[in-house]
């Protein structure tokens, strides 16, 4: 099945690990009831997952510095972790294109938020894509 699936299983995940304070491992029992459903890319899933989970603080960073006006806890959970996985995707997982973690997080935001939520994850995603591209400190690219 498509890796949007994955993302989706990925985002009901980290709502509940951040909504209900579950471990990994709980969120993964109730959402997947001990088995995955047919066709779900467990591993991508997990990948995702892990990844926000253990680049959370800074995720969150890149999040607040690039989200005008809107502070974390301003934020629909939702929307928060659609955004989550969409910056680890960009910034850690750099054989995604920045593109394809942008457009998944919005097709991703029309079907579990509002209709206003895709403008507002576009614009905050589009600012942080553009860091992929510059250089770190000391880089000499």
């Amino acid at each position: 099945m498509s890796r949007r699936k994955a993302r989706e299983d990925a985002l009901r995940l980290l709502y509940l690990c951040d909504l209900c304070s579950s471990t990994e491992q709980e969120a993964e029992n109730i959402i997947w009831h001990q088995t995955a459903p047919e066709g779900v890319d467990i591993s991508f899933s997990r990948e995702l997952i892990n990844g926000a989970l253990a680049k959370l603080s800074e995720i969150d960073e890149y999040i607040n510095r690039h989200s005008q006006n809107w502070s974390m806890e301003r934020m629909s959970v939702v929307d928060k972790n659609i955004l989550r996985l969409a910056v680890y995707e960009i910034i850690y997982k750099l054989e995604t294109p920045a593109k394809v973690a942008i457009n998944e997080a919005i097709e991703i935001s029309k079907k579990y938020s509002t209709e206003k939520s895709k403008v507002f994850i576009n614009g905050i995603l589009d600012k942080i894509k553009n860091l992929r591209d510059l250089p770190e400190e000391g880089d000499d690219r």
